[in-house]
């Protein structure tokens, strides 16, 4: 928030109306043009990076929009304009140009002064209240040495020989330097020839006594400068359209716009100073002023906060607000934290335009995976769904959490910053109960699978057995019983396999037998497997199954 006021200061005095050069007006139906003004002269101050006081946001982009308005539209020569911002404007500084305008404006000529920056009010023991402009290098608790007071100011404005000067003060205080209050009308040439000629002291502060004057406002200026630009420039304060602006008319035109911008926390005053002799100062357009170069863009934003830029130049925000922007081709930038900004070149051709921009939120689908699947989702403690899941995030910053009962829960950051496809593929780990009773039954289950198989195949081999021995009784008798030398032969010989199978077969049995037992015997402990689980020590996969005949082989990893 900028502490602001306007103070509005005219000095007019009796003079002759120069014919050899200033600004006039050309009178209805007249071939005469009457000049108000020989010279005109300005000094033009903004302050935003103070040395020890807080900083402002605007005042440097107010005072160089006024300097503006004076140079392009009413006739201030560039070189009669000092521009002093942030540590240019110094006491020191701002009094020296206070000198330089006093020793070269002479009584034909007008000057304008132009301060955005701190004010300060402070109250003097007797109750009185004064008002204090800050300096660059001010300080609030060396008023005295550093700040520059309304009392300077009015001794200031006696000192300058000009016929017309004029104050625009934007800082905080205000009704502080009224003597009473005269406002005025303009109806007429007549009238502007009568005001012209009697000497003036006028003052428009931008908020009252103990109100807070706003630093920000509409097209990137406080709330009071942004409707006084507007007034001069856009001529919007002609409020008669007789082709002048009194500070009357400013008054008018400005006060309640203020007022409604601000919520009626600020309400502009308007009044005259000791000194005020009944006139007025008058702005006049300059013929050379070309007033359609610029473009009267109406614009209408969603969200209201997102901020408006042409050419990379900041020039407002709001829902609605109008901006003057120079014809051609410009490129606008809307933008706003969480949406996506928009971007168009466009050629400005006409005196009035309007743009809408809506501005579309970033949202980004996000995909979460998981081995295994079916676990559960949760998004900054919303719950989303199970895996395998798809949803939608908008802009900001986000903690995933998946769960899944018997595994280790995992988060994770998810930063949503543009509007894309995010995809996580996550591999759960299993707590130490669940990764032990997998093992635990697994091994088991091999257990059961190999006693079962071992049972099987040692009664296999004992049948296998039996039939070989019986194959050999039989080759025996038949040894016994043959007569020929040839057959006994043969038959001693089939005795001898069969004899030789049946005992391979037992021995086969055997062993099968014995590993039947060992397996049946052998005891498989949950708690001791378990506890290797929790110590690191021991690590389980399950890789295939190899079979080699009627015997399942399961292949294990065992790290011990």
């Amino acid at each position: 928030m900028r502490y602001k006021i306007a103070i509005l200061i005219l000095l007019l005095s009796v003079s002759l109306f120069s014919q050899q050069r200033g600004i006039g007006l050309r009178e209805s139906g007249g071939q005469s043009l009457q000049s108000f003004y020989q010279e005109s002269w300005a000094i033009v101050i903004g302050i935003d990076n103070y040395l020890k006081a807080p900083k402002l946001r605007y005042a440097v982009k107010d005072a160089r929009g006024v300097a503006q308005v004076l140079v392009e539209n009413y006739g201030f020569k560039k070189e009669n304009v000092i521009e002093l911002y942030d540590q240019r404007a110094t006491k020191e500084g701002i009094m020296r140009a206070f000198d330089r305008i006093r020793q070269r404006a002479d009584k034909e000529d007008r000057v304008f002064v132009f301060f955005a920056g701190h004010g300060i009010t402070v109250q003097l023991p007797d109750g009185r209240e004064r008002g204090y402009i800050l300096p660059y290098d001010g300080s609030q608790s060396e008023l005295i040495a550093s700040a520059i007071s309304t009392d300077q100011l009015n001794e200031i404005s006696q000192l300058i020989r000009a016929k017309h000067l004029f104050f625009v003060m934007d800082a905080c205080y205000g009704g502080l330097i009224f003597a009473r209050a005269q406002p005025i009308t303009a109806e007429a040439v007549e009238y502007v020839k009568v005001i012209t000629t009697r000497k003036a002291r006028k003052a428009l502060t931008a908020g009252g006594r103990d109100q807070t004057v706003f630093d920000t406002g509409p097209g990137g200026h406080s709330v009071f400068t942004y409707y006084f630009i507007d007034a001069l420039q856009n001529m919007s304060a002609d409020l008669n359209k007789d082709g002048i602006i009194t500070t009357y008319e400013l008054n008018e035109y400005i006060a309640p716009r203020v007022t409604a911008e601000t919520g009626r926390s600020q309400t502009p005053e308007y009044g005259i100073l000791a000194g005020d002799m009944g006139g007025d100062f008058v702005f006049i357009p300059t013929k050379t002023s070309v007033l359609n170069v610029n473009a009267t863009v109406k614009f209408k934003v969603k969200p209201e906060d997102a901020k408006v830029y042409v050419n990379d130049k900041y020039i407002g925000s709001g829902a609605e607000f109008r901006s003057e922007i120079e014809k051609g081709k410009v490129k606008f930038r809307v933008e706003r934290e969480g949406y996506e900004t928009i971007e168009m070149v466009y050629t400005l051709n006409q005196d009035e335009m309007e743009f809408n921009f809506e501005l579309v939120p970033i949202v980004a689908i996000v995909k979460i995976e998981t081995e295994p699947a079916e676990a559960i989702v949760i998004a900054n403690g919303n719950k989303i769904g199970v895996t395998p899941v798809s949803f939608e995030l908008k802009y900001g910053s986000y903690e995933i959490e998946v769960t899944k009962p018997g595994y280790k829960s995992q988060t994770m950051k998810v930063d949503v910053r543009r509007s894309e496809a995010i995809v996580r593929k996550i591999k759960l780990e299993e707590t130490a109960e669940t990764k032990a009773m997998r093992i635990y039954r697994s091994r088991l289950g091999l257990k059961n699978n190999l006693t079962y198989t071992g049972a099987g195949l040692t009664l296999v081999s004992a049948g296998v057995a039996v039939a070989f021995h019986i194959k050999s009784e039989d080759a025996y008798s038949k040894y016994q019983s043959a007569v020929e030398v040839e057959k006994m032969r043969m038959y001693k010989n089939d005795y001898k396999k069969f004899v030789t199978f049946r005992n391979i077969s037992i021995g086969v049995g055997v062993v099968f037998g014995a590993l039947t037992v060992y397996n049946a015997l052998r005891k498989v402990s949950y708690e001791e497997i378990y506890q290797k689980v929790r110590e690191n020590k021991l690590s389980f996969e399950m890789r295939d199954y190899d079979y080699v005949g009627f015997v399942p082989m399961l292949s294990l990893k065992l790290r011990i």
